[in-house]
């Protein structure tokens, strides 16, 4: 194909006369827990999340806000504590019931 070039950066691969193009999920690189650079929440972080989300577990909160963070990029937080709680806040209003 005269003026296609395909680079290592792209979704999309040339394999012999075939174009290959990746899912942006698959081509997303597989990272395991140990290299995911955690955020470090202490005592009080959990405390004022239990009172933002009363009834829920906090812990499994936890889990899916480091999902959800890792998922969106692991974008720089000015404050994990507060973001982690302001998450919290957010899925009480969304569904106060757990």
């Amino acid at each position: 194909m005269a003026g296609f070039e395909v680079t290592t950066e792209d979704r999309v691969t040339l394999e012999g006369e075939k174009v290959v193009f990746y899912n942006r999920e698959s081509a997303k690189p597989k990272v395991s827990a140990a290299d995911i650079r955690y955020l470090f929440l202490d005592a009080e972080t959990y405390n004022d999340a239990h009172l933002v989300a009363p009834g829920y577990d906090v812990h499994f909160l936890e889990q899916e806000w480091r999902s959800w963070w890792f998922d969106s990029g692991m974008p720089e937080l000015g404050s994990p504590a507060k973001a982690f709680v302001g998450f919290c806040k957010s899925r009480y209003k969304r569904r106060p019931n757990p």
